[in-house]
């Protein structure tokens, strides 16, 4: 869990079990979710159960307005904690503020909050954004902060930024050795992990479908359905909600004892093996599936017979069960 930070304005500590109505403004407005890639919740009992999920998940904090005592909003940073990831230095930011509070330097003074957490606490050697292509506020504060587009956007919907610990520090004059100990934050030590490759965490002989609670949690409801856990556990043990690499699925897969042979090119007309993780092309995005006995469990389509109307397939990655 992160530690809290403080700023002239604002605390920001991790969420709480008696947040629930704090998530639920935040959750219910879709100006505020969509940024972030949050489900909308039309109800405060759905409040409660994605508050669970974000507190299990260790990678948010709420945003507390001092002068209000009220909850305004949550920052996510995610560390890639993962022994065997790779690019695990990165960290990924992101934000949310409810609709009441824009324009008033909270995004801002948060930012900067967090960017120090994530250089010198986290010891990110990068950190690494994004913000829809149509919110130009979000990139006029990341460029503020020294960030600089790093990708042109395929899916034009995304506008990618980074900043790395050396320009950091050159632009802002960033001496660690005045860092009080509130920022300090050390990796927890992984704990021992019951699975391996010779104690994998069960033989895959049936899939139970788990539908992606998100628009870019394919990827973890894919190892979620083979390792026969949550899709929650599979965000926690990746520490990230986003969109997922291929580094972090391997890892989780190793983390589960899950072998797999090499990730191929598909080759067309070639039969698929009897378990497999696919990399699908659709219009505008990539996304992750599962093969398994003649069917497609896919966890934004449903479980099928055939590929999801206009998917190609790139990529097949078999599991050996």
């Amino acid at each position: 869990m992160y530690p809290t930070l403080t700023t002239e304005r604002l605390i920001l500590r991790p969420f709480q079990a008696d947040d629930t109505a704090a998530m639920f403004a935040l959750c219910s407005n879709p100006k505020q979710t969509e940024p972030v890639d949050w489900p909308l919740s039309d109800t405060p009992q759905k409040a409660e159960r994605f508050l669970q999920r974000i507190m299990n998940c260790g990678m948010y904090w709420a945003i507390v307005l001092r002068s209000e005592n009220k909850v305004v909003g949550a920052y996510g940073c995610s560390h890639f904690a993962l022994p065997a990831a790779k690019k695990k230095e990165h960290s990924l930011i992101w934000l949310t503020l409810l609709e009441d509070y824009w324009k008033k330097g909270i995004a801002a003074e948060a930012t900067e909050a967090v960017l120090r957490f994530a250089f010198v606490g986290a010891k990110a050697a990068r950190v690494l954004s994004r913000h829809h292509i149509g919110i130009c506020a979000a990139g006029e504060r990341l460029q503020k902060h020294g960030f600089t587009p790093y990708s042109t956007p395929k899916d034009k919907v995304y506008v990618n930024y980074a900043l790395s610990a050396k320009d950091y520090e050159r632009q802002h004059g960033f001496d660690t050795s005045t860092i009080t100990d509130t920022y300090k934050y050390h990796m927890p030590e992984p704990t021992q992990n019951p699975y391996s490759f010779d104690r994998p965490i069960r033989r895959i002989d049936s899939i139970r479908f788990l539908e992606q609670p998100t628009e870019y949690l394919c990827g973890q409801a894919v190892i979620a359905m083979l390792a026969g856990v949550s899709v929650d556990e599979v965000i926690g043990i990746m520490q990230n909600d986003k969109g997922t690499s291929t580094p972090l699925m391997r890892a989780a897969l190793k983390h589960y004892g899950i072998k797999t042979a090499k990730r191929i090119p598909y080759a067309e007309g070639v039969a698929l093996p009897e378990c497999c993780i696919l990399s699908l092309k659709l219009p505008g995005y990539g996304h992750w599936s599962l093969y398994f006995r003649g069917q497609y469990f896919d966890p934004e389509f449903g479980i099928m017979t055939e590929l999801p109307p206009q998917a190609s397939l790139r990529y097949i990655w078999e599991v050996i069960c």
